[in-house]
């Protein structure tokens, strides 16, 4: 998809360089980015599994009391 077939996305002559100039620096951030993250799905396994772990642990120290007050 080019630029010119995103609605809304006419700039003035003036800023064109700048918004290709914008563009180009994004998708090289996404591209560092998608580099230094991977095996995502082993990362939010292990955050759910700490998460788990965290609670697990908060309940056995405290115990859980449910009253009827």
């Amino acid at each position: 998809m080019q630029d010119s077939d995103v609605p809304g996305s006419s700039l003035p002559p003036a800023l064109q360089p700048l918004q290709h100039y914008y563009n180009r620096v994004m998708r090289q951030y996404q591209f560092y980015l998608d580099r230094s993250t991977p095996h995502v799905a082993y990362r939010w396994i292990t955050t759910a599994s700490l998460f788990a772990i965290f609670g697990l642990r908060i309940v056995l120290a405290q115990g859980v009391s449910i009253s009827d007050n």
